[in-house]
């Protein structure tokens, strides 16, 4: 049931007489029949989803350089383009979409890179999918590589009407960077326009059924392990977003990712905002680059992690222990889980060490052939 068909549009007024008009009035029986379109919802609680009517529904991923943002968002339509149940331990719907990514944080060379790592984990037919529901604007291979707003308004609301031809049906976006689409993201004046002119490039667009796009925005974090610990207390209120706070402020969701302290394959996301659910818990991520999968880690700590992130220099509560760091116990001749944590004795505790030797074992560095007794793993892809 659509709420533009409960009123028709009054009679239009003489020039001599035109007036601004004004927004419908809707009573509580308006709404009460509303039936929520099926697959509102891409990635459960709310955290990415569409929204009814013609508006765009905006979302936030902030993370710090080099962190993994674009990955992330590309592992995750990926995973929903899949056809898997879940991703970083929230339900992923799996009804098809169109994926659409607009940005110039990545050259042609990444993006193969990315995509071929994600073929790996691909069945036959999920490769079709992929084929038919993903798209990545070639803004890279533009003379004029611009995608700041409102400059490029026309060019990126054709691009979008492009993708929908091509892929009929709700449309899934990801923007990469933000500070690429704004001319100053730390002027309040630019960045008002910017949204204005981003709600306007995806308003209304044919073809797409009931539901709005729903519209990824990836952004840069200020750096410092205060914003990491405070966006797993939900204290954040978008004061880790670097430059104006706009885009935080007319989101409705946020999603932060940051680094595992001593763990070069780990992630932590929480959610800093989630206007139309709970928020749910922080957690920890294992992540696979070799397939761009992501998914929940069980033994993750969120109060050692923020434990970890809130100690002052000299006063560490854990000190860093990556998997190179037990790889390399265990080919120094530690083989027993007792003697790789006694190495590290008073530098780190025993369930750090333990966390390193898990994801070891995960990524295949080492390989746990009893009980806690490990030896060398098949990829032994670790640094010298």
């Amino acid at each position: 049931m659509s709420l533009l068909h409960e009123y028709s549009a009054p009679a239009e007024p003489k020039p001599e007489e035109a007036q601004p008009k004004g927004f419908a009035l809707y009573r509580r029986s308006h709404f009460r029949d509303i039936q929520t379109p099926k697959g509102i919802d891409v990635l459960g609680h709310r955290l990415f989803g569409h929204d009814m009517g013609p508006q765009p529904r905006l979302h936030l991923l902030l993370g710090q350089g080099s962190i993994g943002k674009s990955s992330w968002a590309l592992g995750l339509a990926v995973a929903q383009i899949r056809g898997d149940s879940n991703f970083c331990g929230f339900p992923l719907n799996s009804d098809p979409r169109g994926w659409l990514f607009i940005g110039s944080e990545n050259n042609a060379i990444r993006w193969k890179t990315d995509l071929d790592a994600a073929e790996k984990a691909m069945d036959e037919a999920a490769r079709e999918r992929l084929e038919s529901r993903l798209f990545v604007a070639g803004v890279f291979d533009a003379v004029d590589d611009s995608i700041t707003l409102p400059e490029s308004a026309q060019r990126l609301r054709q691009t979008v009407l492009d993708c929908v031809a091509l892929s009929p049906g709700p449309l899934c976006v990801v923007l990469d960077p933000w500070s690429d689409l704004t001319s100053d993201e730390l002027d309040t004046s630019s960045v008002t326009k910017t949204l204005k002119e981003l709600r306007a490039v995806f308003a209304g667009l044919p073809n797409s059924g009931e539901l709005s796009p729903a519209v990824l925005i990836i952004a840069h974090s200020k750096v410092g392990k205060d914003f990491a610990a405070g966006s797993t207390e939900r204290f954040d209120g978008g004061s880790s977003m670097r430059g104006n706070k706009g885009p935080y402020n007319k989101a409705r969701t946020a999603l932060a990712l940051y680094p595992r302290d001593g763990d070069t394959t780990g992630l932590v996301l929480s959610a800093t905002k989630c206007n139309d659910g709970d928020l749910p818990k922080p957690r920890g991520l294992i992540v696979d680059r070799s397939t761009l999968s992501y998914r929940e880690d069980p033994d993750f700590d969120v109060d050692q992690y923020r434990a970890e992130m809130k100690a002052k220099p000299g006063n560490r509560t854990a000190a860093k222990v990556s998997t190179d760091d037990v790889v390399k116990a265990v080919q120094q001749g530690n083989r027993k889980a007792a003697d790789i944590v006694a190495s590290f004795k008073g530098r780190a505790s025993t369930r750090t060490v333990e966390n390193a030797l898990k994801t070891a074992v995960d990524f295949g560095h080492l390989e746990r052939i009893s009980p806690g007794v490990y030896i060398l793993g098949p990829t032994l892809s670790v640094k010298k």
